[in-house]
């Protein structure tokens, strides 16, 4: 099980592919419970200030915004846009590759998603084919 893990990066990756597959589902409430697991995890290692903590953050974002929570996903998605950018100077060797591949884009994409809902919320979002019956879900790099 994944408590058998422990605080490891293992148990945070895991995690964060659960929160992934949950939130494709619709299955929020798991998700939402997953994410905060998976950011005291992060927290404790101090890893809150790394590009897999944005992504995580990204998620948190995604949440919301099934939610309909859409100021606290254009939250999420600043705090993690921030943390991003404050590794622009940085060399990526050390952090694994998996979280740095268009993390700012998909990122992006998702505070450009919420702030247009809040300026418009019962618009239909067609032209970015975010629109449908389904939850709203975007996986990284589509």
């Amino acid at each position: 099980t994944i408590s058998n893990l422990g605080k490891t990066t293992v148990a945070v990756n895991a995690l964060a592919n659960l929160i992934s597959i949950n939130i494709s589902r619709g299955s929020v409430n798991k998700a939402s419970i997953l994410t905060s697991k998976v950011l005291e995890v992060l927290q404790c290692m101090k890893y809150d200030h790394m590009p897999i903590y944005a992504d995580i953050l990204g998620l948190l974002g995604m949440i919301h915004i099934q939610l309909g929570n859409f100021g606290e996903a254009e939250q999420s998605f600043r705090k993690a846009l921030v943390i991003v950018k404050s590794w622009g100077s940085k060399k990526w060797f050390d952090i694994p590759v998996q979280h740095c591949l268009d993390l700012d884009l998909w990122l992006m994409k998702g505070l450009a998603f919420s702030l247009a809902r809040q300026a418009s919320p019962s618009r239909s979002d067609t032209s970015a084919g975010m629109a449908g019956t389904g939850p709203v879900f975007w996986p990284r790099g589509g």
